[in-house]
């Protein structure tokens, strides 16, 4: 069992790797399969998996939200989450993908943003279902400029994860979340790292560049966490700018090696966490915010859907069914 200790301004040093499961790790070489990250993307996405194979449908969804002085948008988004997934079927339990972000963390790490870390506290808790929390995801990114200073990141995190246990929080596994996009200067990621006792798993997103399946940067993270005893989830997945729509090109260019990837750390990669996302119309067609990311919608191309189908069948993954089959696939252990 971990056990969180220390003190919130202390920047934990890299420990030996660790024999045991990790909180909510899945057993064995076992995969959770996620999927968002909207409610319409992620609709779209297990309506199409259900109709070709209703066994194959994603085990989590993916939101995101908020920390700050004002928590009422937070409070209104997971209570949609709350209310959407209660009425959700027996046979269409999910768990939690929640990517924490935008909080400052001087003001944080000071204890600035106490009271709504327990607000957050007791939205986790009402959910009732476990959550995996990325805290302040991408968080060497050079463009989440709240996150620039390598102190004062650890330490809020060591205070969000700290605070939310003095709250009784006990369904979250907090997430670290990585990412190769990162200008050169800011690829190594040891600097930010919080400390063993306060993460449960590790995290890189997959896009492409120097964030592709193959990146020789997202090798090296993966590589560290396995030798340290850390289950790895893939928290935002995207063929950026290759999207979905070329077929056979768009396969073989990412998705494969994107199923290679998991393919590869067998054991290490615990999670995969797809955006299904036409990326041309966000927030609309004509001003789009993510131009030239292309068309990621699985739906949309029967070559790739097919494919993609064809990977899911893999037994390795777990899918969405029942709530006592997923917690059965999960360490519920600390």
């Amino acid at each position: 069992a971990l056990q969180r200790i220390g003190a919130c301004f202390v920047l934990a040093a890299l420990t030996p790797a660790v024999s045991s499961l990790h909180f909510l790790e899945p057993y064995g070489t076992t995969v959770l399969h996620a999927a968002g990250q909207s409610t319409t993307e992620f609709g779209n996405y297990t309506q199409y998996i259900e109709t070709h194979n209703a066994s194959l449908k994603p085990a989590m969804y993916m939101i995101y939200s908020s920390l700050s002085v004002d928590m009422n948008d937070t409070i209104a988004t997971l209570s949609r989450l709350q209310r959407q997934l209660a009425g959700y079927g027996p046979n269409e339990y999910v768990a939690v993908q929640l990517g924490l972000c935008c909080f400052d963390t001087n003001l944080t790490a000071d204890g600035g943003l106490d009271e709504s870390i327990k607000v957050l506290a007791q939205s986790l808790i009402s959910l009732a279902r476990p959550v995996y929390m990325r805290v302040g995801y991408e968080f060497n990114g050079q463009w989440n400029s709240k996150y620039l200073h390598q102190t004062t990141y650890p330490a809020a995190f060591r205070r969000i994860v700290q605070q939310l246990t003095a709250e009784g929080v006990n369904n979250t596994a907090y997430v670290w979340d990585y990412t190769a996009d990162a200008s050169q200067d800011r690829l190594d990621w040891h600097p930010w790292y919080p400390g063993d006792d306060v993460v449960d798993w590790w995290a890189v997103n997959i896009f492409n560049g120097n964030s592709a399946p193959s990146s020789k940067d997202v090798a090296a993270f993966i590589n560290e966490s396995a030798s340290r005893g850390f289950p790895v989830m893939l928290g935002e997945s995207t063929p950026r700018t290759i999207g979905s729509t070329n077929g056979q090109m768009s396969w073989e260019i990412w998705y494969q090696p994107y199923f290679d990837l998991i393919d590869r750390y067998p054991g290490t990669v615990k999670a995969f966490c797809y955006i299904d996302r036409d990326w041309n119309c966000i927030p609309n067609c004509k001003s789009p915010r993510w131009p030239g990311w292309g068309d990621a919608r699985i739906e949309v191309n029967n070559y790739v859907g097919s494919k993609y189908l064809q990977a899911l069948a893999n037994s390795r993954f777990i899918h969405g069914s029942t709530k006592e089959h997923l917690l059965a696939a999960v360490n519920q252990d600390r």
